[in-house]
């Protein structure tokens, strides 16, 4: 499992559950599943493509 936080505050965790199980939990708790990879790598470019959208607004996690 992998776990981080990005510069928006977002949280995300990453874990193995038949693949790769991407989560993010917004600043207020919210959590939502955006998807899953067959590899690690592909779930952690996942994550940091949620990460980039939320930094600009395209994404509101409030």
């Amino acid at each position: 499992m992998r776990e981080g936080q990005g510069q928006s505050g977002l949280l995300y965790r990453v874990h193995q559950c038949s693949g790769w199980v991407v989560t993010v939990y917004g600043p207020r708790g919210n959590e939502v599943e955006v998807g899953s990879a067959r590899m690690q790598d592909h779930a952690l470019a996942l994550a940091g493509m949620w990460e980039q959208a939320v930094a600009s607004g395209r994404i509101d996690m409030t």
